[in-house]
Formats: structure tokens, C-alpha cells, sequence
């Protein structure tokens, strides 16, 4: 892996004008500083595209961009929507063509629902490497897109919002489990995301279980406890209200795949039950405050289990899984990691230049 430093152009998924990637940018200003990284530049797409009045002129100032700046690494995070044409793409490369194009997908989809949408399937197909959150079907799909090589890289959570708060007191606990999550199920098991069933029918029974102890956060629920939509930026204050809290993802069946809100959950200081996925038993290993469970019988078993233990045994667990996530998911190690990886590849892209 190279030990001089390179130079990184980053185009981040902030589809809003308040939102913004503080984990990534925040893990690239750190190597920057470190001097691993001799000059960054950040095009927040999107915004760009909002304030030159389109995507096609945001386009042509990437373009720009990228001639000008001639990077060593260009990492895109999650195009979504943007509209881009397949030769924007064969432009990318011709503007730089010794720059190694990095794709991060964080979205995870399916070959029913949610496909991907026509720029994400250009991207993985043209890139060099794929960053993806979810393995096993998820991969499948994008190796039928045509991409060249794929790596897993976890969801993470930043720092700077959801600090490493020392762990809650009994004192201020609410409720006894709390969870968080949308409800999609325009039609049930019809018109449904993979997983969406289960996770209302574990609300509904932890609701009916607990009564006014349970809160459930999120957009669709009609069950009592329900408290609607919260701010991503509150997840950690409210989990913190609860001595447990409750987690069931969508795409069961995608491989080593979680949500923002597991390491969230789990950085907030309290113990945590999560929808299993294979490969949960590699990259979870460890965390005793964590329980997998591949059914709802077993996510309520795990809640009633975790309520069973005395307050101090939760305060010690809530402690060891604020520790595993700050030690395995905070961004700066997730991303420098994803970094360390781009640099391997960006070695051997310059041994084959030479060898041409």
C-alpha cells in the first residue's frame, strides 16, 4: 500500500441543504490533517445541482472539476436520483484517466423491491470498486450489473453527533424498550420492503407486552406507544430513555446488512436486540450487551430477557456496547478503512500503467 499521500476528490450524498455526510467528510479532514490525503477536494452533488439550477450543469462542473484537479481517488457516495447519462460516465474517466472511481452505495435494494435505479446501475458497472452495506443477494445484483470488484464496508455513525456519552442513569429511563423504525406496508405482503411485516408484528406484540413502558418511533405506525417521525439527529437521545432498545431491518435475507441505526443504537450506552442477518456472528462478535434474534418470538424473548436483569447488570452492558460500537463503527475507522482499501487498488492500477 503506498505511503505517499494522494489526492481525493469526494462527492457525498447530501440530498438536503441542513443534511450533510459529517462522518466521512470528518474521516477524510483526519487523514488529511495526518497528511495521508495531500489535498481534498468535497462536491456535495446535489446541493450543487440545487443551486446551479440542475443536474446536467452540476454535471459539466464535475467535469471541470475533475480535469483541473486530475485526483487519485474519486469516491462517490450513493448517486441515487441524480439523473446522469452513460456518457457522463465514460467522461469521468476520459476527464482523469488514471483516477481510481470508487462507488459507495449505502442504500441496500433487491431484484422486486427497490431496484436500482438507472445511475446507480451505471456506476457499479463503470467504477473500479463498489463499497456496498449488504452482501449475499445484494452482491449478486451488482455483480449482474456488471460490477468489477465489490468489498462490504458497515453503516457507521458519527462522532459529532452522537458522542460517547457516559452510560444513561436508571434515573433517566422512560420506558422500558423503545424502538425506532418506519413502517412500510402500502399493502401487506403485497406492496411490502422484505422485513416490514415482521418488524410491525414485533411492535404491535412488544406494545401489547409492555403497554405505556414501549415507545415506537418512526413514520406509519397506528399502535399505541407510537410517538412519530424523529429527527435522525435524536435517535441517541431517545434510545437513552429506555433501558432496552429493539431493532428488526428490512432485506433479511441480504448478508452482513444493517442500518445506521444498529451501531447507533448501540453507541447510545444501551443493550440492544437486532433481526439477525448472516454474518452478524463475524462482524458483532463480541458485544455482550447485543442480542440476534432470526424470529420475532425470539426478539421478544430477548427484550423479556434483557428486563429480567437488574438495573446495574443493563448499566454494564449498555456500557460494553457504547465501547464495541465506538471501537468498530464510529466513521473515522470505518472510512479510513474503506481509504486503506482504495489505496491497495490505486497500487496496483499504477504497477499496471507502468507495465503498459
Amino acid at each position: 500500500m503506498t505511503c505517499e499521500p494522494v489526492k481525493l476528490f469526494y462527492l457525498p450524498n447530501e440530498p438536503y441543504l441542513d443534511f450533510f455526510q459529517i462522518g466521512p467528510r470528518r474521516a477524510f479532514e483526519t487523514l488529511t490533517a495526518a497528511g495521508r490525503i495531500s489535498e481534498l477536494r468535497v462536491f456535495s452533488f446535489f446541493k450543487e445541482a440545487q443551486r446551479l439550477a440542475g443536474d446536467a450543469q452540476a454535471q459539466r462542473q464535475i467535469l471541470a472539476e475533475l480535469t483541473s484537479f486530475q485526483p487519485d481517488i474519486l469516491f462517490w457516495q450513493h448517486v441515487s436520483g441524480f439523473k446522469v447519462e452513460p456518457e457522463f460516465v465514460q467522461s469521468l474517466r476520459q476527464a482523469s484517466p488514471r483516477t481510481l472511481l470508487v462507488y459507495h452505495e449505502g442504500d441496500a435494494y433487491g431484484r422486486i423491491h427497490k431496484r436500482y435505479p438507472p445511475a446507480t446501475r451505471a456506476f457499479i458497472s463503470s467504477f473500479d470498486l463498489t463499497f456496498q452495506v449488504a452482501l449475499g443477494p445484494a452482491q449478486r445484483l451488482s455483480e449482474a450489473v456488471g460490477a468489477k470488484r465489490i468489498y462490504w464496508t458497515p453503516h457507521s455513525f458519527d462522532a459529532e453527533r452522537f458522542p460517547p456519552l457516559s452510560v444513561p442513569s436508571a434515573r433517566s429511563r422512560q420506558h422500558e424498550a423503545i424502538m425506532i423504525g418506519d413502517v412500510v406496508r402500502r399493502i401487506p405482503r403485497i406492496w411490502e420492503l422484505p422485513g416490514s411485516g415482521d418488524r410491525y408484528r414485533l411492535a404491535l406484540r412488544l406494545s401489547k407486552l409492555l403497554g405505556s413502558k414501549f415507545a415506537v418511533y418512526g413514520s406509519g405506525w397506528n399502535i399505541p406507544g407510537c410517538k412519530g417521525p424523529l429527527a435522525y439527529e435524536q435517535q441517541h437521545r431517545a434510545i437513552r430513555q429506555a433501558w432496552v432498545s429493539v431493532g428488526w431491518d428490512h432485506f433479511p435475507g441480504h448478508a452482513y446488512y444493517f442500518s445506521t441505526r444498529l451501531p447507533i443504537a448501540l453507541a447510545a450506552g444501551v443493550p440492544h436486540v437486532s433481526s439477525y442477518h448472516q454474518g452478524y456472528e463475524n462482524v458483532l462478535r463480541g458485544c455482550p450487551g447485543l442480542i440476534l434474534a432470526k424470529t420475532v418470538q425470539e426478539a421478544i424473548d430477548g427484550t423479556l430477557y434483557f428486563l429480567s436483569l437488574d438495573r446495574q447488570t443493563l448499566l454494564d452492558l449498555g456500557a460494553a456496547c457504547r465501547d464495541f460500537a465506538f471501537n468498530n463503527f464510529e466513521a473515522t475507522k470505518v472510512y479510513t478503512t474503506v481509504f486503506n482499501k482504495c489505496l491497495e487498488h490505486l497500487d496496483e492500477k499504477a504497477v499496471r500503467a507502468d507495465s503498459c
